[in-house]
């Protein structure tokens, strides 16, 4: 494991009255030369370029001005951003927030702490999957006939949540906040036309869940996107994996096999490991995968309240050598005022 510099624009990393932009690095998509990253309490993805070995060259993409999200820009709601996927069939570059329900933090004394713990709020833009056009690196909001494209959500959830809430192993788990074994993607991975989103909750049983979908775009407008139904018919496919108990944190194709980043799912340190699941696009249908079926787990470092694995990417051109970046960072991996300290761990 060696560390890689990543160097942000000052003057974006801490905004007035805003957190520090690196204490909430969720995802990581490697796209050529550029890096694209996210904080999971904004509404923007930023993108690096490599040079000479460090990670520079900040640019800020607000999503508002890509697509059309739910909540409208002024409310300055966050996307909670925890997936995002480069698909370089079509030069696009995919995002997911968490589709979670949030149980607010305790704060202040204790009756008001208690009154915190049990106001659970929805927030529209977490209900966000996009797809946008790059062109050489650069997100557009439309390229020629490649037009950046939404599926469209609003407070209450999108077409995702809706097919599910009726579905005999998640419904029941979509009234849940994240933190709480309830709802939550935080992992997104593109082959061809299969959109796989990996759920950090439920963990059933022990098993955690990928769910296997595609998508369309509307025959009324390009810019929406609607799921598309597989072979067999239905729009949805599950996959139950045995993680050791953990759920989904990020995911990454390398080659025709899914590395898999897991984590625990409530509010825990660790464990973390990578997963490798093989030869993922033969698969058809719902199914089990158990660990024998996996053919590697390699475990990661993680802090004591700090230093947790959130986002991964394949760094070079061998696919097992990995970029991983952390919430919560240690105080060694920030570097002055605008710097942060990654890893590239060999599997």
């Amino acid at each position: 494991m060696r560390p890689v510099l990543f160097e942000f624009d000052s003057r974006r990393v801490s905004p007035p009255g805003g957190k520090d932009m690196r204490e909430g690095l969720s995802v990581l998509a490697s796209c050529g030369e550029h890096l694209f990253t996210a904080n999971d309490e904004t509404a923007a993805i930023e993108r690096l370029t490599l040079e000479n070995g460090v990670y520079r060259h900040h640019r800020s993409y607000p999503l508002h001005d890509l697509v059309e999200l739910p909540t409208p820009a002024e409310a300055g709601e966050e996307v909670d951003i925890e997936g995002i996927a480069y698909d370089s069939a079509t030069e696009s570059l995919w995002v997911t927030g968490s589709h979670s329900l949030r149980r607010p933090k305790p704060k202040g004394d204790d009756d008001e702490g208690i009154d915190r713990l049990a106001d659970v709020k929805a927030e529209g833009n977490r209900y966000t999957i996009a797809r946008i056009p790059l062109v050489n690196g650069e997100p557009r909001k439309e390229v020629g006939k490649r037009r950046a494209a939404i599926l469209k959500g609003n407070a209450k959830g999108n077409e995702l949540t809706k097919l599910l809430r009726n579905d005999k192993h998640l419904g029941p788990f979509l009234s849940i906040p994240s933190k709480d074994n309830g709802f939550d993607v935080e992992g997104i991975a593109v082959n061809g036309d299969r959109v796989f989103l990996g759920l950090r909750g439920p963990v059933l049983r022990g098993w955690s869940v990928i769910l296997d979908v595609r998508f369309k775009e509307s025959k009324d407008d390009p810019s929406v996107l609607r799921l598309r139904k597989h072979e067999d018919g239905t729009k949805i496919r599950k996959h139950f994996i045995d993680l050791k108990g953990l759920g989904v944190r990020d995911l990454e194709f390398a080659g025709d096999d899914l590395l898999i980043l897991a984590g625990p799912t409530m509010d825990l340190d660790g464990p973390v490991y990578v997963f490798r699941w093989k030869d993922v696009m033969s698969t058809r249908d719902d199914q089990l995968v158990t660990a024998e079926e996996l053919s590697g787990c390699w475990p990661l470092e993680y802090g004591e309240g700090n230093d947790h694995a959130e986002g991964m990417t394949c760094h070079s051109l061998d696919p097992l050598h990995i970029l991983v970046a952390h919430d919560s960072p240690g105080p060694g991996r920030l570097v002055g005022k605008a710097g942060f300290h990654a890893d590239v761990v060999v599997l």
